[in-house]
């Protein structure tokens, strides 16, 4: 569910800013630091300038097999995270992340087991998170593909309904 409520959010940003998608740069992986060597490269050869990433793990991988692969962050291509785990400012370069507050989170948390223990029907609860901006990001510098090719992960493969619900409301707008 987190994936793609994320994936979805990545998807409407692209849209209101009426930026294109390639499914083959919107791709589902492990929450860890080690699935950025499985997708980095196809990012790479694709031309991306810049890769947000599901959680600051994964981000610190993607900073590690850029790096791995002669690319500096974010003179080559910027990474963005998400969460602002305590890693994010020690990593090197300190990672631009997307912030949720650990106490609003923790209230929330309390707020559901409360109410499931009081048989209470529970509704979303919205957090608004912030942008910390810190030095793995930078102004995009033109990149060109090396190649094309298909992605076992993308928004496409993975979850092809999310993304023809994202084609749909494109073309509406």
């Amino acid at each position: 569910m987190v994936s793609d409520l994320r994936m979805i959010a990545y998807l409407d940003s692209m849209t209101r800013h009426r930026l294109p998608v390639d499914p083959n740069l919107a791709v589902y992986g492990y929450f860890v630091a080690e699935a950025a060597h499985y997708h980095v490269p196809t990012f790479l050869d694709l031309g991306a300038t810049a890769i947000l990433c599901g959680n600051d793990l994964i981000a610190s991988g993607v900073i590690d097999e850029c790096t791995r692969r002669g690319y500096k962050v974010p003179e080559d291509i910027s990474v963005i995270g998400f969460d602002d785990l305590p890693i994010a400012e020690h990593l090197n370069p300190p990672l631009t992340t997307v912030k949720q507050d650990r106490l609003e989170l923790g209230k929330c948390g309390f707020y559901i087991l409360r109410a499931m223990t009081e048989h209470i029907s529970l509704s979303k609860n919205l957090l608004r998170p912030s942008l910390s901006v810190r030095s793995s990001t930078a102004i995009a510098k033109p990149r060109l593909a090396k190649r094309h090719s298909s992605e076992k992960d993308s928004v496409l493969n993975v979850n092809p309904e999310l993304f023809s619900q994202y084609q749909q409301h494109r073309t509406i707008r």
